[in-house]
Parts: C-alpha cells; structure tokens; sequence
C-alpha cells in the first residue's frame, strides 16, 4: 500500500509535469495487480521507488498467502497422512494420491 511515509519519501525525486506523478502510482497498481515478481524498466526516476515497492509488497503477499494457506490446510493434510493406511474405496486400475498431493490431484491412472 502506497502509505503517506512513502509519498514523502520520493517526493524529491519528483519533476512536476511530466506526467509521472501519474504514471508511478498506475504502475505500482498494475504490477501488484498482476503479481509481478520481475519488472525491467528504463530510467532510474520518479517511477523506480514505485515499482520496487510493488515488487517488495508482492513477495511479502505472497509468503503471507502461503502462510495463510497452509494453516487453513494443516488439519486437512493431517487427516490424509492419517488415513494413508485405510485403504479408500476406488475404481479398478486407479492408484489414490496421498497426503498433499490428494489435494491436488486425487487419482491417477495406472
């Protein structure tokens, strides 16, 4: 998030109207937008700060999204480790995932 701290911050290397002041908050928008990880940009400007930003809060996003996912998915894999010696019923011909990968992809064929 583009907090005030930050405005402040690169105020200075601001040229008014030149549009960038624009522009920088628009690309820090759209690369979390689509998850950048990699961003090649030419210049060292106003828009810099921007983008970084962008990439740093994105990797932060993201180990805060995995975080979240494996504690929501904790109970559920623990339950399949549990289970990997009842046998499940399934189809002739078909071997059964265990543990994580049953989340993903519950059967495979043989």
């Amino acid at each position: 998030m583009l907090d005030p701290s930050f405005l402040e911050a690169v105020k200075l290397l601001l040229t008014p109207w030149t549009g960038t002041e624009l522009m920088a908050p628009l690309l820090y928008t759209l690369a979390r937008f689509t998850r950048a990880r990699t961003v090649l940009e030419g210049g060292s400007g106003y828009t810099t700060p921007f983008l970084a930003k962008a990439l740093a809060d994105n990797a932060h996003a993201v180990e805060e999204e995995r975080r979240a996912m494996r504690e929501k998915t904790e109970r559920y894999v623990a339950d399949l480790d549990a289970m990997q010696d009842t046998p499940a019923p399934v189809e002739p011909g078909m071997n059964v995932a265990l543990g994580l990968t049953a989340l993903y992809n519950p059967t495979v064929e043989v």
